[in-house]
């Protein structure tokens, strides 16, 4: 959770981190932003598109750069 200063709330997200990243603190990465579709929320990449079992694969097959996935709650609420 972090609290956005534009909307006044507390906000949910799911973050991907890839194979190795607690090993090097000082290393820096690459960040994709993705957000869900309708009726979805932060959840959404993660446990029905699998974002993290795609990009582990890709890593290990050199398809991919190493990066964090910043998966935001994109409902406003309003």
């Amino acid at each position: 959770r972090y609290y956005s200063t534009v909307t006044n709330t507390w906000r949910r997200f799911n973050l991907y981190t890839p194979p190795g990243y607690d090993a090097n603190t000082t290393e820096k990465y690459p960040v994709l932003y993705l957000l869900h579709g309708g009726g979805e929320d932060e959840r959404g990449w993660a446990t029905q598109g699998k974002a993290d079992l795609i990009l582990d694969n890709l890593i290990a097959a050199n398809k991919a750069k190493p990066m964090l996935i910043v998966m935001l709650d994109g409902n406003l609420g309003y």
